[in-house]
């Protein structure tokens, strides 16, 4: 969103914008990248609901109060590590 490297409807999203049925999303990506894999000796939870999933796109419900990454005092579980945790767990 910082980057407005995301479209919706062809034009730049904003990030208080509410998507609406029918609406169509453009994430202009680089390069992806490996993240790390989560520790195998932790279980992580899933908090999260899937609402839809292909080769290159996940996008989730996520619950509030949930933080997105670690960072600003921000310690313990996060949305990102669920997510990797759930990526390590489709053998992805």
């Amino acid at each position: 969103m910082r980057t407005k490297k995301v479209r919706v409807n062809g034009s730049r999203a904003a990030i208080a914008q509410l998507l609406q049925p029918g609406d169509e999303i453009t994430v202009h990506v680089l390069q992806a990248t490996q993240p790390p894999r989560p520790s195998r000796r932790r279980r992580w939870r899933q908090d999260f609901t899937i609402l839809y999933e292909d080769e290159h796109i996940l996008a989730v419900d996520k619950p509030s109060g949930l933080a997105i990454h670690p960072g600003s005092g921000i310690r313990g579980e996060t949305l990102v590590d669920q997510v990797r945790a759930y990526l390590a767990r489709q053998g992805l």
